[in-house]
């Protein structure tokens, strides 16, 4: 049986997984002791930072599925090895869920405007993201949480620019054509 994915496919998923578990450590306290002092969850900003790999991973390798590889990595090494921001198995969840929320987005949206999808599709992953903390784990008050949605879905759709800024760059590296920044 034929894989969908080819080798270099892989390796750049492994890669973007990698490099998104490595900065957690050193972003996340950083972020963390601004965003608590402002009454918000850390992944309100954190989450957008975090969210670049997945994006960039959907945008070099262009297939379904890649951003979800991504976050599905991201929480089984999380998981198995109780490292920085574990939770447990529900891990899996807390990083695959913005990575399905980007795909869906991303895939809905980008026929209409490629450019707009990016921008959304990890605004969408960064909001989606902080809600599930915000409501399974930190139990934030609602009205906070409201205050949340707005900085959340600005910083995640930054992420988005920035990824595809970076992947435009990097497509040029590796001697790539991609459909997706002819628009």
């Amino acid at each position: 049986m034929k894989s969908i994915y080819s080798t270099f496919d892989l390796i750049f998923i492994s890669l973007m997984s990698a490099f998104g578990l490595a900065i957690k450590p050193i972003v996340g306290p950083i972020i963390n002791s601004i965003t608590s002092s402002l009454l918000l969850p850390g992944g309100v900003i954190a989450g957008a930072i975090y969210l670049i790999w997945p994006m960039l991973a959907l945008l070099i390798i262009n297939r379904k599925g890649s951003a979800i590889l991504v976050g599905i990595v991201q929480g089984t090494v999380i998981s198995i090895t109780g490292i920085y921001g574990s939770h447990g198995i529900i891990s899996l969840a807390i990083y695959s869920l913005p990575c399905i929320i980007i795909e869906f987005v991303y895939f809905t949206m980008s026929p209409l405007n490629p450019a707009l999808a990016r921008f959304v599709a990890t605004a969408a992953g960064n909001v989606s993201g902080m809600l599930f903390i915000s409501v399974l784990f930190i139990r934030m008050p609602l009205s906070i949480l409201l205050i949340g949605i707005i900085p959340a879905f600005l910083f995640g759709g930054f992420a988005g620019i920035f990824a595809n800024l970076f992947s435009i760059r990097l497509m040029k590296i590796l001697g790539k054509s991609n459909r997706l920044h002819d628009k």
